[in-house]
């Protein structure tokens, strides 16, 4: 019994490992300069007006070198990250503006070397040439561009879900690599293939496995006292 007990556990573990999953935002970072790894993103005035039609919110595009700098309104240091309900903030310098920027549209310029395995895929792309769009919108001038030309993924390319897949979704935001270069955007859920067993499933099972063990085998002990005592029984009266 113990050594079925031992053998649920290590299953446990290695089904629902106490790892966390790596982001490629980091809460702190160790440089001072974070690159836009977006195909555009917006730098805020506030963390709390998030409309990018306010003419006090800029638009940078891919690339475009950010310094990160000390928030004196809430006492953040240079890196350290600024929350706001499900918000995450650097606060950033832009040749003579100081703004807000999301997290997850930037990286640390250190880790551009790494950003294959930050990237820690989850998923794959299904059909060949999917289109990628900047936000969740299937139109052509909402596709996301290198240059002049749209970026179009192959079928398997590796990619990570960073919105948490749900089937029933038109839309998915992604990460992928281009070109040597991290980017983020938006593609179609029918274009997306989701690899993997589900943990919850495979520990059910197990426990009915254990379970049906605990049974046989109980089954078992107790059908051979029965024929010792029926053996018993049957030689005393004789």
């Amino acid at each position: 019994m113990k050594k079925i007990f031992a053998v649920l556990f290590l299953l446990i573990v290695a089904i629902f490992p106490f790892n966390k999953i790596t982001n490629l935002s980091a809460e702190t970072t160790s440089n001072n300069v974070v690159k836009v790894v977006s195909d555009f993103c917006y730098l805020y005035l506030t963390t709390t007006d998030l409309n990018p039609s306010d003419s006090n919110n800029i638009r940078v595009e891919y690339g475009t070198e950010l310094e990160l700098i000390d928030d004196e309104e809430t006492g953040k240091k240079a890196g350290e990250v600024i929350s706001t309900g499900d918000y995450k903030f650097y606060f950033v310098q832009y040749n003579s503006y100081k703004r807000y920027v999301l997290i997850s549209n930037v990286v640390n310029e250190d880790t551009n070397t790494s950003l294959k395995k930050t990237l820690d895929p989850n998923a794959k792309i299904l059909n060949d040439k999917a289109k990628v769009y900047k936000t969740a919108l299937a139109t052509e001038e909402n596709r996301v561009k290198i240059g002049e030309n749209n970026v179009e993924l192959q079928q398997f390319q590796e990619i990570k879900i960073i919105d948490g897949y749900d089937k029933n979704k038109e839309f998915h935001k992604i990460m992928f690599e281009e070109n040597g270069e991290i980017l983020t955007g938006y593609v179609k859920t029918s274009d997306i293939l989701v690899e993997g067993f589900n943990g919850t499933i495979i520990l059910i099972v197990f426990i009915f496995v254990l379970i049906g063990s605990i049974v046989l085998s109980i089954v078992l002990s107790t059908r051979k006292k029965r024929k010792k005592l029926k053996a018993k029984e049957q030689k005393n009266n004789s």
